[in-house]
C-alpha cells in the first residue's frame, strides 16, 4: 500500500508500477504489466445517510494505455467483517456536464484536453445502519493514468 494524502493506493508490485505527483499536483498512476491491480481508495463517508451517492472523476489516459479504469461506489456494511456493497461501477467516457452542475474540484479540466469522466449515482439511498461509503478507482492497464479530481457528495434522497 502507498499513502497519498487523503487516498490509499494499492499496488500489486510496486516494481511494475508507479505512483508519482506531476509538475501540476496531479496524481499519475503508471504500469508495465495490464495483468496487475491498481487501487485507489478514497476516505470514509458517512455523512450522506439518507441521500444517495454520486460520485465523479476526471481522468487522462495515455496514448499507450490498454486495459480497464472504472469509478467505483461502495458501501461499507459491517467493520467487522468488512462486508461491501457495490453501489456503482462506471467507466469512463466522453460525456459532458454543464460546468455550473459539475463540484468545483473537476471544473478546470474541459474535455478538448482529453479528461473523461466517470459519473456514477447509487440506485438508492445510502441507509442508516449504513457504516459509511467510499470511492475507488480500479483497474488494470499498461499505460499511465493521471487523475483531475475526485470528488463524493450525496443527492437527493430515496
Amino acid at each position: 500500500m502507498v499513502a497519498a494524502y487523503p487516498y490509499r493506493i494499492f499496488l500489486d508490485d510496486d516494481r511494475k508500477q508507479t505512483v508519482r505527483i506531476d509538475s501540476d499536483g496531479r496524481l499519475v498512476l503508471g504500469s508495465s504489466d495490464a495483468s496487475l491491480e491498481f487501487r485507489l481508495v478514497t476516505p470514509c463517508i458517512t455523512a450522506i445517510r439518507g441521500k444517495k451517492l454520486e460520485g465523479m472523476c476526471r481522468a487522462r489516459f495515455s496514448n499507450d494505455f490498454e486495459g480497464t479504469f472504472s469509478l467505483n461506489g461502495i458501501q461499507l456494511q459491517d467493520e467487522q467483517t468488512h462486508t461491501e456493497k457495490a453501489l456503482f461501477v462506471k467507466n469512463f467516457s466522453d460525456q459532458n456536464i454543464p460546468r455550473d452542475k459539475m463540484p468545483y474540484v473537476l471544473r478546470a479540466f474541459s474535455s478538448r484536453d482529453d479528461w473523461r469522466l466517470a459519473r456514477g449515482t447509487s440506485d438508492s439511498a445510502i441507509g442508516p445502519k449504513s457504516r459509511g461509503v467510499y470511492l475507488e478507482l480500479r483497474g488494470n492497464f499498461s499505460g499511465t493514468v493521471t487523475i483531475g479530481g475526485i470528488s463524493a457528495r450525496g443527492t437527493g434522497g430515496s
